[in-house]
C-alpha cells in the first residue's frame, strides 16, 4: 500500500521517494520478519518480494524474484546464515547482501564480510536507516554500521599480501579511490565521464586482482598493498 502522505513509524516520519527498490529477507524470526514487512509497507519506494524461513529456500527465492537486495538475519538458523550468504554471492557475485545482526563481535563482522556481504548493520537500526541502507546497496554502495567500520578496515589490512604480480590499472585505482571517498557507482560514472556499466567492469577487475568481493575490503587491501 502506498501512503498518500508522510507516514509515522516508530516515531520517524517516512517520506515518499522515487523508483522502487525490491528486496527479499532470509530469517526464521517472526519479530524481524514483521519489522521488515512494516518498513516495506511504510515506504512507497521499497517492495518486499518474499521471505525465506529456511536456508535452502533463500537461493530459490532469489531466482524466482530477482531482487535488488537481499537481507539476511545473522542469527538465521545458526550457521546457515553465512552459508546462505556464500551461496548467493557465489552464484551472483554482484548481488548486494545486507546482514542484520544482534552482535558486533569481530568474528561476526569477519564472517559476514568474508562471506561476501556488502552491508552489515546492528539490529537497532531505525526504519529510516534501514530504508537508506537498502537504497544505497541497490545503487552499488557498501553499508557498514559505524561501530564496525574500523574493524573491517583493520581485518582487511591484516590479510597477507597477494603474491601475484597483478596491480590495478590507473583507471581501476581511480575507481577504487572514489569508492574510498564514499562515491556511488553513479557518482563515479559522472565524475569520470564513463557509464555505470564501465564502473562495474573496473570494480570487477579490481575485486579479482585483490581477491575480494566487497567495496570496503577492496579499499583496505588496495591501500595496504600500495596500489592507491
Amino acid at each position: 500500500m502506498t501512503p498518500k502522505g508522510p507516514t509515522r513509524v516508530l516515531g520517524c516520519v517516512l517520506a515518499e521517494s522515487r523508483a522502487v527498490t525490491t528486496f527479499v529477507v532470509a530469517t526464521d524470526c517472526r519479530v524481524l520478519q514483521s519489522g521488515f514487512e512494516a518498513v516495506a509497507e511504510a515506504y512507497s519506494d521499497l517492495d518486499l518480494l518474499g521471505v525465506a524461513a529456511a536456508a535452502d529456500e533463500v537461493a530459490q527465492l532469489v531466482e524466482e524474484t530477482d531482487p535488488d537486495v537481499v537481507l539476511i538475519d545473522y542469527g538465521f538458523a545458526g550457521e546457515d546464515a553465512m552459508r546462505a550468504c556464500r551461496l548467493l554471492t557465489g552464484r551472483r557475485p554482484y548481488l548486494p547482501v545486507l546482514v542484520i545482526s544482534a552482535v558486533l563481535s569481530d568474528e561476526a563482522v569477519r564472517s559476514a564480510i568474508g562471506s561476501g556481504a556488502r552491508g552489515y548493520l546492528y539490529k537497532d537500526v531505525d526504519p529510516d536507516g534501514l530504508r537508506t541502507a537498502i537504497r544505497r546497496l541497490a545503487a552499488g554502495e557498501s553499508v557498514l554500521d559505524p561501530r564496525v567500520t574500523g574493524r573491517v578496515i583493520l581485518w582487511a589490512s591484516r590479510q597477507p599480501p597477494d603474491s601475484s604480480d597483478d596491480t590495478l590499472s590507473a583507471r581501476e585505482a581511480e575507481v577504487v579511490r572514489r569508492v574510498a571517498r564514499g562515491d556511488s557507482n553513479k557518482e563515479i560514472a559522472a565524475r569520470l565521464g564513463i557509464s555505470q556499466n564501465t564502473v562495474k567492469t573496473y570494480l570487477r577487475r579490481a575485486y579479482k586482482k585483490l581477491d575480494t568481493r566487497t567495496r570496503s575490503a577492496a579499499v583496505a587491501l588496495a591501500t595496504q598493498r600500495g596500489m592507491l
